[in-house]
């Protein structure tokens, strides 16, 4: 009887540990969902912008497009609109900011009267001194380089020249300042020498897989060693390719003339000059001719008679 009863109080025992063992594993499953619900409730998960470190800029077609930002230029100051366009001349109506009338021309525009170009209007002309070919890379002097720059410094337009290229490397760009130097040999020039690099994109151009960082690894030797020569040097693009072919940050303190056809420029940083059409009518030359302004701040002609 007696180890009976001690049986008995044994198998109380035991089965009353194995509930109570039982109770806590089923209160413990039950309760974690819960729990972890509550934890990722408290802590939604942050939005990610996918354009940070990006602006979104025209892609030269009517639309836009993200680019990385470049936070060594500086934005575009005056108000794009208060420009407007009107007989083929740009005219603006804020504050801060006169237009110069300008051109540029190669061997394209054939025999230009440049005493009729001045009659006109216009103030200032670049003129393309030379060219890099696309397929055989040869280095080549624009056949009205000379009479061009002559005629138009003669006429009282203030001149600059642009050399265009395509350079496949630093080594390259240096050559053309090179030989963009010789072809000055003897002129001054009122205006910066530009360098001019285009893609050409068809089968046969050399340059159809140059990288960003190559251009402006030539852009910026070009310029380097035109300014050690005495002139005033800076960089030629248009949209999209100023954004696609360079890198942007690394162009801080360089002039730029931006190409971007239309009534107001859309290029997002400062620049210096603005190609606002490719096919503009200018007496004294035939056909289709490039027009031009340059900014003159005000406080830039404060002074002048």
């Amino acid at each position: 009887m007696k180890k009976r009863f001690w049986t008995i109080i044994a198998a109380a025992v035991l089965g009353a540990l194995l509930l109570s063992g039982c109770g806590r594993e089923t209160a413990r499953q039950v309760a974690s969902p819960s729990q972890e619900y509550t934890a990722a409730a408290a802590e939604p998960t942050p939005t990610v912008d996918p354009h940070e470190g990006e602006i979104e800029v025209s892609d030269g077609a009517g639309g836009t497009r993200w680019v990385a930002e470049a936070p060594a230029l500086t934005p575009f100051a005056p108000d794009r609109n208060a420009f407007s366009v009107e007989n083929g001349v740009v005219s603006y109506a804020g504050e801060g900011l006169s237009l110069a009338r300008g051109i540029d021309v190669s061997e394209f525009q054939h025999d230009i009267d440049w005493a009729a170009v001045a009659a006109s209007g216009i103030e200032f002309a670049f003129i393309r001194c030379g060219w890099r070919g696309y397929s055989g890379g040869t280095l080549n002097e624009d056949t009205e380089f000379r009479r061009n720059l002559e005629e138009a410094s003669a006429a009282g337009l203030k001149v600059g020249v642009y050399f265009f290229s395509q350079a496949t490397s630093l080594v390259e760009g240096a050559e053309e300042a090179v030989y963009a130097l010789k072809l000055l040999d003897g002129y001054s020039l009122d205006l910066p020498v530009f360098f001019d690099w285009e893609f050409i994109g068809v089968e046969d151009a050399r340059t159809d897989n140059v990288d960003a960082a190559t251009v402006t690894d030539a852009a910026l030797e070009f310029c380097r060693l035109v300014e050690s020569a005495g002139y005033a040097a800076g960089v030629y693009s248009y949209i999209p390719d100023i954004y696609a072919m360079y890198e942007l940050d690394r162009l801080e303190g360089v002039t730029l003339w931006l190409g971007d056809p239309g009534t107001w420029p859309e290029f997002y940083y400062e620049h210096s000059f603005w190609q606002y059409s490719f096919t503009g009518s200018v007496p004294g030359i035939e056909g289709d001719t490039d027009l031009d302004v340059m900014y003159v701040r005000t406080e830039e002609t404060e002074g002048v008679g």
